[in-house]
């Protein structure tokens, strides 16, 4: 059977069995990219996301705040990646808590800078280890 599954497919399983999913994001546009899990972790469709703003809406205004300080810090090299913990009222009206990870893939001659990561349902983690 491990040989059936293509690296795709085997990549979205793990990710979908581990509440994980991808995203990017180009600026200065801030256009964004992202699998159908990552919609789905802001209680959405994709189509209801377009814009980074269209799930920062969903945060509240001091993590909001916190959130945008670290990715500028990232993208002006103040800090090696972005990484941050928040909690969203999804669109559906459930409340988690996600990680968000990434850090700047590719800066352009012509000023367009590319940040790849992903994000990750914490809301029923265990607060220690073995808990």
């Amino acid at each position: 059977m491990s040989g059936t599954i293509d690296i795709d497919e085997r990549i979205r399983m793990t990710m979908d069995a581990a509440d994980m999913a991808w995203w990017e994001m180009e600026l200065p546009s801030g256009v964004v990219f992202f699998s159908d899990r990552k919609a789905a972790l802001f209680g959405g469709k994709p189509k209801d996301f377009v814009h980074y703003t269209d799930y920062t809406k969903r945060l509240n205004k001091k993590e909001y705040e916190t959130s945008m300080k670290l990715m500028r810090d990232h993208v002006e090299g103040n800090i090696p990646h972005y990484a941050t913990t928040y909690t969203v009222k999804g669109l559906d009206g459930i409340t988690r808590t996600l990680f968000d990870k990434g850090r700047v893939v590719r800066r352009d001659e012509d000023g367009t800078i590319k940040i790849m990561g992903v994000i990750v349902d914490i809301t029923e983690a265990p607060l220690k280890p073995n808990s």
